[in-house]
């Protein structure tokens, strides 16, 4: 999830600890809330449960990074590493 008018961008696991899969969608001109989950929970830029069900609870980070395609390629394909 992101914004390119705001030049961010976060990422978060779909599923929390208890095992239940949430399904998201981008909320837009709410800031700080930016998206909301099937079961009607409203989630921040940090992944806080601002309001709903879950309130207060915090979602996992993605192992996640934002790269350039020719530099993914020169790192992990023909990289020195």
């Amino acid at each position: 999830m992101g914004s390119a008018s705001l030049n961010f961008a976060v990422a978060f696991e779909s599923e929390p600890s208890d095992g239940t899969d949430l399904n998201f969608q981008p909320v837009q001109e709410e800031l700080p809330v930016i998206l909301t989950d099937n079961e009607g929970n409203r989630w921040d830029v940090i992944g806080y449960a601002v309001d709903g069900p879950r309130q207060g609870d915090l979602l996992t980070p993605a192992k996640a990074y934002t790269s350039y395609w020719f530099a993914w390629g020169e790192f992990f394909l023909w990289g020195h590493f």
